[in-house]
C-alpha cells in the first residue's frame, strides 16, 4: 500500500440551479515534484488552496475512484484492517 493515511477529493458535478449559485473551482493544478494535488477554490476573501493525495474532477467516474482504492478493498479481503471514510453533503448522492 502507498501509506497509512491518504486523503482524496471528488468534485461533485453541479446540477440545476446549483450551477449558478455555487462558487466555481478556479483551478486544479499538480504540485511539481510532490505526490500531492492542490485544489484552489474561489472564496469571498480570495482563492483558498487545499492539498490532497488525489483529486477527482467532476468528470470522474465511479470506476476511476474504485481503481484508486481497489488495493484497500483487496487488503480488507486479505484480512488486514482497513477503514474507508467517505463524506458527502446531505443529498449529494
Amino acid at each position: 500500500l502507498k501509506g497509512n493515511i491518504r486523503v482524496y477529493c471528488r468534485i461533485r458535478p453541479l446540477i440545476g440551479a446549483a450551477e449558478q449559485r455555487a462558487p466555481p473551482v478556479m483551478a486544479l493544478r499538480l504540485t511539481a515534484g510532490e505526490a500531492s494535488e492542490v485544489l484552489e477554490v474561489a472564496a469571498s476573501k480570495g482563492p483558498v488552496s487545499f492539498s490532497f493525495d488525489r483529486v477527482f474532477d467532476a468528470d470522474s467516474t465511479q470506476s476511476d475512484v474504485f481503481s484508486e482504492i481497489k488495493a484497500l478493498v483487496q487488503s480488507s479481503l486479505d484480512g488486514y484492517r482497513v477503514c474507508i471514510f467517505a463524506y458527502g453533503q446531505t443529498g449529494s448522492g
